[in-house]
């Protein structure tokens, strides 16, 4: 009986130890293998969008190219309004973009960036906060 009762026990246990890491798992946020950071950013003052982005790699990292589009909050999907591309062969990228004027409306930045390092690379999708004007 004794036995029955610890084996029960230990299978509770051991099925709330497995959901407790699941669901540390699906917070964490991702670790990229070339890049260190991704930051996206939009101001909009006096009808002016200014976009910008700061993407660091690590050492390794030999070339980073980046598509920023500026994206407007439609019914069903973010539309695109603009698009620029930036490319450096550095370990960091950072750049700044002006667009307007815009309507009143709900905008984000939407970055694509490509990390090299030699003929290995990986691809990150990070976004902005949303404005509201």
């Amino acid at each position: 009986m004794k036995k029955r009762i610890f084996s029960l026990v230990m299978a509770v246990l051991m099925l709330l130890t497995f959901n407790i890491s699941a669901n540390a798992q699906s917070c964490m946020q991702p670790r990229y293998s070339y890049t260190v950071s991704v930051t996206p950013r939009l101001s909009i003052t006096s009808s002016q969008a200014n976009c910008s982005v700061i993407i660091t790699g690590e050492s390794e990292v030999t070339k980073i190219k980046v598509k920023i589009i500026l994206q407007k909050k439609g019914l069903l999907k973010w539309n695109n309004v603009t698009i620029w591309t930036h490319e450096v062969n550095s370990t960091r990228l950072s750049t700044n973009y002006h667009y307007g004027p815009l309507n009143s409306d709900t905008y984000r930045v939407k970055v694509e960036a490509t990390v090299y390092a030699g003929s290995a690379s990986e691809t990150i999708t990070s976004y902005s906060s949303q404005v509201k004007i």
